[in-house]
């Protein structure tokens, strides 16, 4: 079975396997009005990678943006771009962690050469393929958890109620002008909330940990193999040094917590979205 890696992708800053998750949480009119290029020029999202695809890549790809391209030396190009897998030997090293993470993967180092999410590659120009598609040839990689952090930070820049049509409507236009001015003279952003002790600046780890786990358990050849899935989730468990006492902890002091935000802000409405039914599907998400 093939399935997504650990890290989503957000290609040409409008397609890929992190957008459609944001699409699967409920966010697809939110970023059709601000695009993930927007959003990470604000800080809102900050992406883990970014890489730039040589213009040949797609140049070569007669199909495109259907298959994968015709060039030979493009391999390392098509498993990034594409970047599904599937766990077919459990005898290899490493079995249980997409390719990515292994030590001696030439995508893994492609990845980690751009590893500065402050100073990310400028976004490359556009180009037309033959096709008469237009192309930027570049994709940002995300944690599917990433889409949760960008959820709080939306929360956290809500700060205007919608105007309605009432016999003061002028004067609640002037109204929000004012709040408005007094907001973007804060220096605190939306976006501190990911680098905050107590939020995704702790989360980011744990939650890691289940971004891994989500992509194995999906790319196991058989699903209903709880022995495999069992030997596997282990050894993930050892990789990255977790111990039924650093999960407890982390699920006390971190999920747990970050659950119960979840549910008090269930009420809240942003930009017209009820978190109600974000919320519960973070949280099935995470079952």
């Amino acid at each position: 079975m093939f399935a997504k890696s650990p890290l989503l992708t957000v290609q040409q800053g409008k397609e890929g396997t992190f957008v459609s998750w944001l699409e699967t949480l409920g966010l697809k009119d939110f970023i059709s009005r601000y695009s993930l290029p927007k959003l990470v020029e604000w800080g809102w999202l900050v992406p883990q990678y970014r890489i730039v695809f040589p213009s040949d890549y797609f140049l070569t790809w007669q199909d495109f943006p259907y298959g994968s391209s015709d060039g030979q030396c493009f391999g390392v190009e098509d498993f990034l771009w594409d970047s599904t897998w599937c766990i077919d030997d459990d005898q290899k090293p490493l079995w249980f962690l997409h390719p990515f993470f292994h030590p001696n993967d030439a995508c893994g180092n492609r990845l980690r050469k751009a590893d500065n999410a402050i100073t990310l590659a400028p976004i490359p120009d556009e180009f037309v393929h033959p096709r008469s598609y237009r192309v930027i040839p570049y994709a940002d990689y995300c944690f599917h958890w990433q889409a949760y952090a960008l959820i709080d930070v939306m929360r956290s820049a809500d700060c205007i109620l919608p105007i309605l049509d009432t016999p003061d409507v002028e004067e609640q236009a002037q109204g929000i002008v004012r709040i408005a001015a007094r907001v973007k003279e804060h220096k605190r952003k939306p976006s501190h909330i990911l680098s905050l002790p107590n939020k995704w600046g702790e989360l980011a780890e744990p939650m890691t940990w289940l971004s891994h786990y989500r992509a194995f358990r999906d790319a196991l050849p058989d699903s209903e193999d709880q022995v495999l899935h069992d030997k596997g989730a282990k050894l993930l468990a050892e990789y990255f040094g977790i111990d039924a006492e650093i999960l407890e902890q982390a699920i006390k002091e971190k999920l747990l917590i970050l659950a119960s935000d979840w549910l008090w802000q269930m009420s809240i409405t942003v930009n017209g979205h009820s978190v109600l039914g974000l919320i519960f599907k973070k949280i099935l998400c995470l079952l």
